[in-house]
């Protein structure tokens, strides 16, 4: 005999919390993440990326601040340069570069956005990587050029940075969705329609595609995480003459 409970029979999430997922999520997420079912995962990686997703960049002034996700890998070395939304994130420019380091990546965003603020949310495991001759690491790199770092200290799962970004691009009831890139973007697109999983399993194939969107989903999964923050039932502790108190 078997059993099967979702999150929702457990009772511990409060019905409100489950209203706001179902708008917030994608529906593949949903039904993984809330009731329990056994999604397939064959195909492309960004599933919920589409033609709703298209749209020219907003005026970029000097002041506005920028996001930027990083990937370290040398070939290529890769970056998407967001803004925030309201509710989401909206691509307006990437950067690919070959044979290259994490030097020139700084050197080429200034070049590009010399005064705006920036915050960088980089591959984590560029607080140990090092790519310059003088021994800083890349995280360093990106303090010492004078942005904001932002990083989770453990190497976020795919599977995480997956499913948020699938929520965010996917394209709500009212046509609306969290997620934008602007056209010129061609390398990012490239990467989000070419993704996909190894065939018959639920790893990502590594290659040409995966760089760009691993620059792309740092930031998304650190500013919209899928989580699920489960009430606390309050701890009931026996007194000295056996009540409970």
């Amino acid at each position: 005999i078997s059993f099967q409970f979702t999150t929702i029979d457990g009772g511990n999430v409060p019905e409100e919390e489950i209203l706001q997922a179902q708008q917030d999520l994608d529906a593949r997420t949903f039904r993984q993440e809330y009731l329990a079912t056994f999604e397939q995962y064959a195909g492309i990686i960004a599933y919920a990326f589409g033609d709703h997703n298209y749209r020219a960049s907003p005026e970029i002034q000097n002041h506005t601040p920028l996001i930027v996700g990083m990937d370290f890998n040398t070939t290529p070395m890769s970056a998407v340069v967001m803004v925030r939304t309201q509710d989401g994130l909206h691509a307006i420019d990437d950067i690919a570069l070959h044979s290259s380091n994490t030097n020139e990546m700084i050197e080429e965003i200034r070049n590009r956005y010399p005064n705006n603020p920036i915050t960088a949310f980089p591959d984590p495991a560029g607080v140990q990587r090092k790519t310059s001759a003088n021994g800083n690491t890349d995280i360093k790199l990106l303090e010492m050029a004078g942005f904001t770092v932002r990083y989770h200290r453990a190497h976020p799962l795919i599977k995480d940075r997956i499913n948020a970004a699938n929520s965010l691009f996917y394209r709500r009831e009212d046509g609306s969705t969290k997620f934008y890139i602007d056209p010129k973007c061609k390398h990012t697109i490239k990467s989000l329609k070419n993704y996909s999983y190894k065939e018959d399993s639920q790893i990502p194939l590594k290659g040409e595609f995966d760089h760009m969107f691993d620059a792309l989903t740092y930031p998304i999964e650190f500013l919209f995480p899928i989580k699920r923050e489960i009430a606390q039932q309050p701890v009931r502790r026996l007194t000295a003459g056996g009540l409970m108190a």
